[in-house]
């Protein structure tokens, strides 16, 4: 007879079971990663102790090289099974740069199993083992091992099911970077990922700037019109922008914008066919320009010829933004945001739902299409500034893309395009 020993942890409605490698609680049992698993037993094993990243990773993967990276995913992993929260942690407490602490109390008892190890092969009673008994243990065998694969298939099928449908954490912000410290008031348009596009007024021009920050640099552009020019939109390789002259008391949006077409690189304007309109945009391959105007959206080839009509849609039509693959277009209606396809069917509110009472404006998706970034504020507080609020849009086969928007900043800053 040979004992073995294991223990068993207890807190809160949580019990890990060391030998059973199994987390069940509020008695549902609960699949974990195995790496995830031990960093877990190891620090149950030390409540309450400040456990470095050095001796959890040594603890968890002994002489593996691997980085601090699978160290956070593993606690983030933790976390998402026992529905911690870092911010207000109940169980595992980041100490930053560090390591963790296992903080919520822990009761431990152990767990005492015998096993007997046969010396030799079970006989008959005249001392012999019979060949009907060995080819009977022989058949059994192979079905042992196909019934034994298959619950291994069940546990890993269910284990990579739940990974790939798991919640994923929302987005939120980390820090924010003044990029100019001029004073000077300008309306931001469109980046091409390294550089930065914008307008400033009194009087109206263009200007560029490194995404990082620095110096300004001017970009000459001249078109017919009472006012300088203002930008539109720039196009996603930064090699194209849409501007219109200024109209006097409207800023960028309002009036009827004459549309044009100027390279960055330098060389003159070119006239966007007949367009007029209040606001447009570039398709992410540049080829087509989405533009409001005559009681609808129109669409126009970049080089201003083609112009048709996509969708009638009454009302303020503004800020259009194209997804990255081209396939939707989202613009601003008055108050709120509304999409439709690139080919102008199904027209609709994004928010129908509770977001009636607040003033949407002025949306962009992210370049990899995983979240959508727009302005929000209540309409009684219009003069109080906006803030960014963002929709994941994060898919895969298992993951439903959420369906509310979640605020990603709080002021004190008034935040505009």
């Amino acid at each position: 007879m040979v004992a073995n020993k294991s223990s068993i942890f207890r807190f809160d409605d949580v019990e890990v079971r060391e030998r059973e490698f199994s987390l069940t609680k509020a008695g549902k049992v609960l699949t974990v990663e195995p790496k995830a698993f031990r960093a877990l037993l190891f620090l149950l094993r030390n409540p309450q102790r400040l456990i470095s990243k050095e001796e959890l990773l040594n603890s968890v993967w002994g002489d593996a090289a691997v980085t601090e990276g699978s160290l956070t995913r593993c606690i983030w992993l933790l976390r998402s099974v026992l529905g911690d929260d870092i911010r207000s942690p109940r169980y595992i407490e980041t100490v930053a740069t560090v390591g963790y602490r296992f903080i919520c109390k822990v009761e431990v008892s152990e767990e005492t199993s015998g096993s007997l190890e046969p010396a030799g092969e079970s006989t008959s009673p005249a001392g012999a083992v019979t060949s009907a008994e060995k080819k009977d243990e022989s058949r059994k065998r192979p079905a042992r091992w196909v019934l034994s694969g298959g619950v291994m298939l069940l546990v890993c099928l269910a284990a990579g099911i739940w990974y790939l449908s798991r919640p994923l954490p929302p987005p939120r912000v980390t820090g924010y970077t003044q990029l100019t410290h001029d004073g000077v008031s300008k309306t931001l348009v469109g980046t091409d990922g390294t550089r930065l596009y914008f307008t400033e007024y009194d009087p109206p021009a263009i200007f560029q700037s490194a995404i990082s920050g620095g110096g300004l640099a001017p970009i000459p552009v001249t078109v017919p019109g009472a006012g300088g020019p203002v930008l539109v939109d720039v196009s996603s390789d930064g090699s194209t922008l849409l501007v219109a002259p200024e109209v006097k008391g409207y800023g960028l949006l309002g009036g009827e914008l004459a549309l044009w077409s100027a390279r960055v690189l330098g060389g003159p304007a070119r006239r966007m066919g007949d367009v007029v309109t209040d606001d447009a945009a570039f398709s992410p391959d540049s080829k087509f320009v989405a533009f409001s105007g005559d009681g609808g959206i129109w669409l126009v080839r970049s080089d201003g010829a083609g112009a048709h009509k996509l969708a009638t849609v009454e009302g303020d039509i503004s800020r259009f933004a194209w997804s990255p693959d081209g396939a939707t277009i989202r613009f601003t209606k008055d108050d709120s945001i509304w999409e439709m396809s690139a080919s102008g069917s199904n027209p609709h509110q994004l928010f129908p739902g509770g977001h009636g009472s607040m003033r949407q404006c002025c949306g962009h998706w992210t370049p990899d299409g995983k979240f959508f970034l727009f302005q929000a504020q209540p309409k009684a507080l219009f003069d109080e500034g906006s803030e960014i609020w963002a929709l994941d849009e994060r898919r895969s086969p298992f993951r439903t893309p959420r369906t509310e928007p979640v605020q990603l900043t709080s002021g004190p800053i008034r935040w505009g395009w």
